[in-house]
């Protein structure tokens, strides 16, 4: 296995890793069943090496950086809240945000949902 995916597994034991053919799976990142990452084994993994996926948060931890991004969401470039920065308090410690490009794009890039909605399973009301 890629050196950098054993250390992101031992960062988050929750993770299941398959290997196939000419990729990797990253699965259950955030303890979630239905999100994965597929990567080429030809791809250049070392940025993973540190990231922790925090299971309270829809974010990603950078160790080596120690920097918690939250993601957001797809946003039109156009919007103003791409320029806004704030400073946000947490037991008395100030932390300087933004909203910025994801720094570890290619997960944005790699992120494969697992299963389909069980659409057998809505129920109506008349």
């Amino acid at each position: 296995m890629n050196k950098h995916l054993e250390n992101i597994l031992n960062l988050n034991p929750e993770l299941t890793i398959e290997e196939k053919d000419n990729t990797y799976k990253i699965l259950r990142p955030w303890n979630d069943k239905s999100i994965s990452f597929v990567f080429a084994k030809n791809k250049k993994l070392d940025s993973l090496a540190n990231i922790i996926f925090p299971h309270q948060l829809v974010a990603i931890f950078d160790k080596s950086i120690n920097a918690l991004e939250f993601i957001y969401g797809p946003v039109n470039k156009e919007e103003k809240i791409l320029k806004r920065k704030f400073d946000f308090y947490f037991k008395g410690q100030k932390f300087e945000c933004s909203f910025s490009p994801m720094s570890v794009t290619h997960i944005a890039k790699s992120n494969k949902p697992t299963h389909e909605p069980a659409l057998d399973k809505v129920s109506a009301c008349n």
